[in-house]
C-alpha cells in the first residue's frame, strides 16, 4: 500500500470512526449534580463547554487538548478558538465560537471552522448556530444548524490539468445531555446533512450514545452508533485519484465508534 493511500485511509479513519472534531465548541454550563469528587484544587467538574457540539464554550483561560491532537482555548468567557495540530501540519485547520447569549443553562452561539490540506487540495469551511436548552435542573438539548462548502482538485489524466470538484454539507444535528453527576454525561444524539442533495447526491444521517466520565483532569468518551453516508464514498474517491491511487468501493452504512480522551486545564 503507498503512503498516500495509507495517509488518506488513516483520515478517513478519523473522520469516520473517531468523535466528531470541528464541533469540540460548548459553554461553560453547570456541571451537574454533585458526585464523588476529589480534592478541590484537584478535580474540575465536567462542564457542558467540553462536549462538542453545544452552545456553551469554555470558561476564560481554560485549555483542552484531545487525542485528535484538537486543542481548545477559551480566551473570554465568551469566546473560545481551536486548531487541530497534526492536521494543520497538512494546511491550516482552525476555527472559532462566540457565545451571544446565555441564560442559566441555556445559550446560543456561532461557530466557524476551516480547513485546507494541501496534499490532497481539499478545502472546506463551515459555519454554525448551535443553542442549548437547560432542562430540569442539569440536563440539556442541543441544537446544531450549519452550512459548509468543500473542493478538492481532482487531476483529469491531461498534462497537469485539474477539475475542481464541490461539495456542499446542510448539518442539522439534535442530542440530549442526561447528567448523572459532575463526572458522568450520557448523551444521546441523531443528525441528518442535507447537502449532499443539492449536488444529486442523498441525505446523509448517524445516531447513537456518548458516555463520558470525568477524572481530576482528563476526560473519556466512548460510544458507538450508525452512520448512513452514501457520498462520503465518492468525495473520498476523488481524493484517491487526486492521490493517483484506485478508488475504492465504499459501503453506504458504516458503524460509527467513538472514542476520546482529552486533558483539561
Amino acid at each position: 500500500m503507498s503512503s498516500a493511500r495509507a495517509s488518506l485511509l488513516f483520515t478517513v479513519a478519523v473522520t469516520v470512526f473517531a468523535a466528531p472534531a470541528w464541533g469540540d465548541g460548548g459553554a461553560a454550563g453547570a456541571a451537574g449534580p454533585a458526585g464523588p469528587v476529589g480534592p478541590a484544587d484537584k478535580y474540575r467538574p465536567v462542564t457542558s463547554g467540553e462536549l462538542f457540539d453545544t452552545a456553551q464554550t469554555l470558561a476564560k483561560g481554560q485549555r483542552q487538548i484531545r487525542l485528535s491532537t484538537r486543542f481548545n482555548w477559551g480566551v473570554t468567557d465568551k469566546l473560545q478558538l481551536n486548531v487541530h495540530l497534526v492536521p494543520s501540519l497538512f494546511g491550516p485547520d482552525a476555527g472559532a465560537e462566540y457565545q451571544v447569549w446565555s441564560k442559566g443553562h441555556s445559550a446560543a452561539s456561532v461557530a466557524f471552522q476551516g480547513q485546507t490540506a494541501w496534499n490532497f487540495g481539499t478545502r472546506t469551511g463551515t459555519a454554525l448556530g448551535q443553542y442549548t436548552l437547560g432542562v430540569g435542573e442539569w440536563d440539556r438539548l442541543n441544537l446544531q444548524l450549519g452550512y459548509g462548502q468543500g473542493k478538492v482538485d481532482v487531476a483529469t489524466g491531461l498534462g497537469n490539468q485539474v477539475e475542481v470538484v464541490t461539495w456542499r454539507t446542510v448539518p442539522l444535528k439534535v442530542s440530549f445531555d442526561k447528567v448523572k453527576s459532575d463526572r458522568r454525561v450520557f448523551r444521546y444524539n441523531a443528525a441528518i446533512d442535507a447537502g449532499p442533495l443539492s449536488n444529486g447526491g442523498q441525505l446523509e444521517a448517524e445516531g447513537g450514545v456518548l458516555w463520558t466520565y470525568g477524572f481530576n483532569s482528563f476526560r473519556l468518551s466512548l460510544g458507538g452508533g450508525l452512520r448512513y453516508a452514501p457520498s462520503l464514498g465518492d468525495r473520498l474517491n476523488a481524493a484517491l485519484i487526486t492521490a493517483q491511487q484506485d478508488p475504492i468501493d465504499f459501503p453506504n452504512v458504516l458503524p460509527k465508534l467513538d472514542a476520546n480522551l482529552w486533558w483539561t486545564w
